[in-house]
C-alpha cells in the first residue's frame, strides 16, 4: 500500500499512474534527537482505527510504543495543500495526517521532498488511550529539516 501511494505521489501522470514504473527514491531520516523538539501531533486517528489496532495490537491502555513513521506530502489534497500523510513504515498502513497547524510550518520541507522525489521518516510514538489512540512524531523543526535535506543532497 505504501508503494502504491508513493507511485501515485511521484507518478508523472496522477490520473493513471503506471504501476510497473520503477521508482527511484530516497528516504531522509528527519528524526529529532531525544528531547530535541516538541512532538508534532497527528490528526485523524479516529478514521484509522483498524490501522492503529494493527500497529498497536500488543498495547494495553496506558502503554506506548516507538515506531518509524513515513511522512508523505500530499500537495494535491483538495482540502489542504500542506497535508502530510503519516504511515507506519513497518506495517504499511496510514495512521493519519500531520496536524494542519503544524504542517503549515513545513511547506518548504514538503516541497523539497516532492521536488526531489524523496520521502521522510522519523521516530514516532503510539499511545494507547482509554478511549482511542494518539500518535506523536519526533520530527526536527522546519529549518533543521531543510538543513538535513541539504546535507543529504551534498553527500550524494
Amino acid at each position: 500500500m505504501v508503494l502504491d501511494a508513493l507511485r501515485r505521489l511521484f507518478s508523472s501522470s496522477s490520473a493513471h499512474p503506471d504501476k510497473t514504473r520503477r521508482i527511484e527514491m530516497r528516504a531522509h531520516d528527519l528524526s529529532a534527537k531525544e528531547g530535541g523538539a516538541e512532538p508534532v501531533e497527528v490528526r485523524g486517528e479516529e478514521y484509522r482505527l483498524p490501522a492503529l489496532e494493527q500497529v498497536g495490537s500488543s498495547l494495553a491502555v496506558g502503554e506506548t510504543m516507538e515506531f518509524m513513521a513515513l511522512l508523505m506530502p500530499e500537495p494535491t489534497n483538495p482540502h489542504d495543500p500542506n497535508a502530510v500523510q503519516v504511515w507506519s513504515l513497518k506495517d504499511s498502513v496510514q495512521l493519519g495526517y500531520m496536524a494542519r497547524e503544524q504542517a503549515e510550518e513545513y511547506p518548504d520541507v514538503s516541497a523539497r521532498l516532492v521536488e526531489t522525489k524523496s520521502a521522510a521518516v522519523c521516530r514516532a510514538t503510539l499511545y494507547r488511550l482509554r478511549d482511542g489512540w494518539d500518535v506523536a512524531l519526533h520530527l526536527l523543526g522546519p529549518d533543521a529539516c531543510l538543513d538535513e535535506l541539504d546535507a543529504n543532497e551534498a553527500a550524494n
